[in-house]
């Protein structure tokens, strides 16, 4: 399955997030770092949604400030969103299985 082929159309498109920032502190250092959760009711993400289970596919949001899991699944789309220098998020080129 050419995955690139069938989801390339989604690159480039803004998608709305939910941005918060945790504030951690340690002894006498402080530490930021930021949480980011796609919007559910994303027009854009329902639609990729859509497109991934026709083809048997789960869908997972990763953000490139975001951790990873190690597990890999066969039926699962990585779609990958980055952040834009005008702070807008959007669907990178990069789709992968796992």
């Amino acid at each position: 399955m050419d995955i690139a082929k069938i989801f390339n159309k989604y690159a480039g498109k803004e998608i709305q997030v939910e941005e918060k920032y945790v504030f951690l502190s340690f002894g006498r250092s402080s530490y930021a770092y930021g949480d980011i959760k796609p919007d559910k009711n994303d027009p854009v993400l329902k639609a990729m949604k859509r497109a991934a289970s026709e083809k048997g596919l789960t869908l997972r949001v990763w953000f490139s400030e975001s951790t990873r899991s190690c597990d890999y699944r066969k039926d699962r789309l990585n779609v990958h969103v980055t952040k834009g220098e005008d702070g807008k998020y959007r669907v990178s080129d990069k789709f992968t299985i796992g």
